[in-house]
């Protein structure tokens, strides 16, 4: 059994020797494939079964991408009504380059799958500089070239790249409209430099109301071009606030020195014109009221004079003249009660006045209240005044 056993092996051994090994089978290659289902794209088309000759150009395309693939999948795809695929396999062909001899079909197949869409949808196209620009459309990647055909509805676009102004539009689709826009974006300005220098220490710098540091400042303040409010403020000290317009880059130095505040005036030295003006005022109303009592005397002397007139007396009767005389009396009182109202006003106000000019003059700074009156047109008024 074993020498059995042990003479098969020798004798496999020996044929796998001498019996060469399988071939293998090699794949073959894309662009033969790619023929091959050419081939039967020509024979589907050929039968009018455009949806299988598409299919297979397609697929032909996908094995060996050569323009005449894309063109033949996209006259397939125009014929059968499949405008918006028919665009995208067209614009692979010209991608991939078109030779010379065959441009004119490509451009009369371009504006038939174009009088298809224009039907029921509208082209939007979109020009930026700079050309490397990052661009999104409704929140995806919209890579150049970049036009696409869209339906009714609206389209929001942005543009952005790093050193300039972000743009963002909102582009209407216009059925049955072609449209290209452009956009162009502006570098952002290079940041103006301002140096804040001077004193006191510890004086607050604030820009456009924000606050930016104290004095001195670390660093030079980066605003962009335009102008601003500069504004430089510490306790005991006069605020400075002065407009500063810079440019793009710009470098400015502003040089700082607050002044001291000036302290606030004696409180006393405030009572000298007031005080004076009671003084002149009060001098008045007393002259006034002096010749208010005069008058009284006038009108009594008349009154005494209507008794030694008997033609008068006379004339006027028992009755008249006793309203002639009320009448002269009434006058009279009422023209003493004045005089001696404004005599009495006049020179309180004078003794005001006096004690005003008095204070103000010899105890400046003697801290106290002060009870004074001004006359007025018909009158007159009191006031006080009191120092801290």
């Amino acid at each position: 059994m074993r020498r059995a056993l042990a003479r098969g092996l020798a004798v496999a051994s020996a044929l796998h020797l001498v019996l060469p090994a399988p071939l293998a089978v090699a794949a073959p290659a894309p662009a033969a494939v790619a023929e091959t289902l050419h081939e039967e794209a020509k024979a589907a088309y050929a039968r009018r079964d455009l949806r299988s000759a598409a299919e297979l150009w397609r697929a032909a395309w996908q094995q060996d991408p050569q323009w005449k693939y894309a063109y033949n999948a996209a006259n397939a795809l125009y014929e059968d009504g499949l405008g918006d695929l028919a665009w995208r396999y067209l614009a692979e062909a010209e991608r991939r380059g078109v030779p010379t001899q065959f441009s004119g079909q490509v451009i009369e197949l371009r504006a038939k799958i174009s009088g298809m869409l224009l039907r029921d949808h509208g082209w939007i196209a979109l020009e930026v500089a700079p050309e490397d620009a990052e661009v999104l459309r409704d929140g995806e990647p919209w890579p150049a070239p970049r036009g696409i055909w869209v339906g009714a509805g609206e389209s929001v676009v942005e543009v952005r790249r790093e050193g300039y102004v972000p743009q963002r539009l909102t582009i209407a689709h216009e059925v049955g409209r072609r449209r290209t826009h452009a956009v162009a974006l502006e570098e952002v300005p290079a940041p103006a430099r301002v140096e804040v220098t001077g004193g006191p220490v510890g004086a607050l710098v604030r820009v456009g109301g924000d606050l930016v540091g104290a004095l001195p400042l670390e660093a030079p303040i980066a605003l962009p071009p335009g102008a601003h409010w500069v504004e430089v403020t510490h306790p005991g000290f006069a605020p400075l606030r002065e407009r500063l317009e810079v440019g793009p880059g710009e470098a400015r130095l502003l040089g700082v020195e607050l002044v001291p505040a000036a302290p606030p005036p004696a409180p006393a030295g405030d009572l000298a014109t007031p005080g004076w003006l009671t003084l002149g005022g009060g001098a008045l109303v007393l002259v006034s009221g002096a010749g208010f009592l005069g008058w009284a005397e006038v009108i009594a002397g008349d009154a005494a004079a209507l008794q030694d007139d008997p033609a008068r007396l006379e004339a006027l009767g028992w009755e008249g003249y006793r309203r002639a005389y009320a009448r002269e009396r009434e006058r009279f009182e009422d023209r003493r009660l004045a005089g001696w109202v404004l005599v009495g006003v006049g020179a309180v106000a004078v003794a005001a006045g006096a004690a005003l000019v008095l204070w103000s003059s010899e105890e400046p700074a003697t801290e106290g209240a002060v009870l004074g009156a001004v006359p007025l047109e018909g009158g007159g008024a009191v006031f006080g005044a009191t120092r801290f």
